[in-house]
């Protein structure tokens, strides 16, 4: 019996229509976690139960930064981040004479 080059291929992936951002995508499961928390959740329970619904595989490249902003954009919903430090103003006194 003889093996041809085809038998030993991987088989491909089903390709599926799924037309959707990585955007919609993180926003669509987000919305499935917040409407299944209660509504007096506190924001490190809403944080963890976001965290674990990841869905897209390994936490890197593109996606992970899709998810890290839309995940950002609804928490701050709940507990406004603090707002960002601006640059550091310091008085260099020595060596200074007017």
């Amino acid at each position: 019996m003889r093996i041809s080059r085809d038998d030993l291929k991987k088989p491909k992936a089903e390709t599926t229509d799924d037309t959707r951002s990585w955007a919609d995508q993180a926003r669509e499961v987000i919305q499935s976690v917040h409407d299944s928390l209660p509504r007096d959740c506190s924001i490190e329970d809403r944080t963890a139960a976001i965290d674990a619904a990841f869905p897209f595989g390994r936490r890197a490249h593109y996606p992970y930064k899709v998810w890290c902003k839309e995940r950002r954009s609804y928490l701050d919903k709940f507990a406004p981040a603090s707002p960002k430090a601006g640059p550091r103003r310091t008085v260099i006194t020595r060596g200074f004479r007017p």
